[in-house]
């Protein structure tokens, strides 16, 4: 598994692969197995956090919640994603203001 863009600058040059020398076009496809452990694990912190959240200081609270909400955003048309969004706004509601971010007023 590498970065796409490594290999798409790799391909540019030269349509082979560097192991046996094969043609091997210029279509690159994403590693599914490698995304879909990257969505768990992702999945696994969030829960995770929103456990642990009331037991940590604020400022750590703060900081843990905002890392859940940037893996969660992305996916915000999943109904699943939506429910663990308004869990950690609700969490975010009980930090003090100034350590609320712009997700609560």
């Amino acid at each position: 598994t590498y970065e796409r863009e490594a290999i798409e600058s790799a391909l540019s040059v030269r349509q082979q692969s560097p192991m046996t020398n094969v043609p091997m076009g210029s279509q690159v496809l994403p590693n599914q197995g490698i995304m879909s452990q990257i969505v768990n694990f992702k999945e696994k912190v969030v829960s995770e956090i929103i456990s642990v959240v009331p037991r940590v200081a604020s400022g750590e609270a703060a900081k843990l919640l905002r890392r859940a909400e940037d893996f969660v955003r992305p996916k915000i048309g999943d109904s699943s994603a939506r429910k663990k969004l308004v869990q950690i706004v609700r969490l975010r509601t009980k930090l003090p203001s100034v350590l609320r971010g712009d997700s609560v007023k």
